[in-house]
């Protein structure tokens, strides 16, 4: 069975914060974040990763 609801079963805030953070992560406080991470709706370690400039 899968742990995460599905987001049609969020909240709709929650749905909001999630809207916003995929159109600008910056606008999102750390406390947004928060929420998203507690629903596994983002991985902030991945998008920090990807935010990285490549070695080269």
């Amino acid at each position: 069975m899968n742990d995460k609801p599905c987001e049609s079963e969020l909240p709709s805030p929650v749905l909001a914060l999630l809207d916003t953070f995929r159109r600008s992560p910056d606008a999102v406080s750390e406390r947004a974040q928060a929420t998203l991470l507690a629903f596994g709706l983002v991985d902030l370690d991945r998008r920090a990763a990807e935010s990285r400039p490549a070695a080269q």
